[in-house]
């Protein structure tokens, strides 16, 4: 529950929300170790980390994935700074209600949006 609190949730909100998971599923995914299947992809990645991202955090997660994806040529890990687990802006890393519709922080938005054009815009002739 302390992990939920620390990432905003109010205490009601903690009790709620880990009295609806299976804790035995959530157990498996955060057993998981997903750099055999990373090393494996030969598709172009972009994978995007936010600085104040409280659940996957990026001092424990960014490194592995790098050495995951070296043999990937076009893969790329990246940490944006100043935002949360869902990459909008954030001064805490904190989840809060009066937050509204998540909307990703523009530096975001550019990103994906350069990359994806890179990668899909049909060849000149």
């Amino acid at each position: 529950m302390a992990a939920f609190e620390h990432a905003g949730f109010d205490s009601d909100a903690a009790q709620t929300t880990l009295a609806s998971i299976d804790t035995k599923q959530i157990q498996q995914m955060y057993a998981l170790d997903p750099s055999d299947n990373l090393s494996r992809i030969r598709a172009p990645v972009l994978m995007v980390y936010g600085s104040r991202d409280l659940i996957v955090r990026p001092d424990t997660s960014v490194e592995p994935a790098v050495d995951a994806l070296r043999v990937n040529p076009d893969a790329a890990v990246v940490t944006i700074g100043g935002v949360d687990h869902w990459l909008i802006r954030s001064p805490d890393g904190k989840a809060r209600p009066d937050m509204g519709w998540p909307v990703s922080a523009p530096e975001v938005l550019d990103l994906v949006t350069r990359w994806l054009v890179a990668r899909l815009q049909p060849d000149e002739p």
